[in-house]
């Protein structure tokens, strides 16, 4: 599927935080996906500067079967800069934005019932009945998954000065 570590990195990217959190928010929600945070901390470096580390795990159904988990991890690392525009002055964040993301597909264990039996029938089933299915499942998780990345990547690139 989608290689766990798989990572989009902007440095020197200026941003407000709630704009790049309710960012993902949106295109979860937009796309159909539902999302929980998992963890979020907010450290202050002994130069003044922020850590902040969030862990988002996001999942859509396919099919009764078949469903799609992403977790997304991102890592900020920036210093609080002003700056002007339209003649307000903005606080915003300048750093390091880096986004770690894995997906994957979900496959309901207990379908077939628990125990030997019921991994056969799975295996069985996967291989046989739905292998076009699932090679779908994984083409549109992927998809999916390309677009967020795509989009991110796009909306860093946006933000990033000098």
């Amino acid at each position: 599927m989608l290689p766990e570590g798989y990572k989009v990195k902007g440095t020197n990217v200026v941003f407000n935080l709630e704009e790049i959190y309710k960012f993902c928010m949106r295109w979860f929600d937009h796309n159909g996906w539902s999302w929980k945070e998992i963890s979020y901390r907010d450290s202050t470096r002994p130069d003044g500067g922020k850590v902040i580390e969030f862990n988002w795990e996001a999942d859509k159904e396919f099919d009764r079967y078949i469903s799609f988990v992403v977790t997304m991890d991102v890592l900020i690392i920036a210093k609080k800069i002003e700056l002007e525009e339209d003649g307000k002055k903005l606080e915003r964040l300048k750093g390091l934005m880096e986004f770690n993301f894995s997906a994957y597909l979900d496959k309901k264990e207990d379908f077939f019932g628990k125990g030997n039996f019921g991994k056969q029938l799975r295996r069985l089933y996967e291989k046989y009945i739905i292998r076009s299915k699932v090679e779908d499942a994984e083409e549109a998780l992927l998809r999916d998954v390309m677009e967020l990345i795509n989009e991110i990547k796009a909306f860093m690139n946006l933000h990033v000065v000098g």
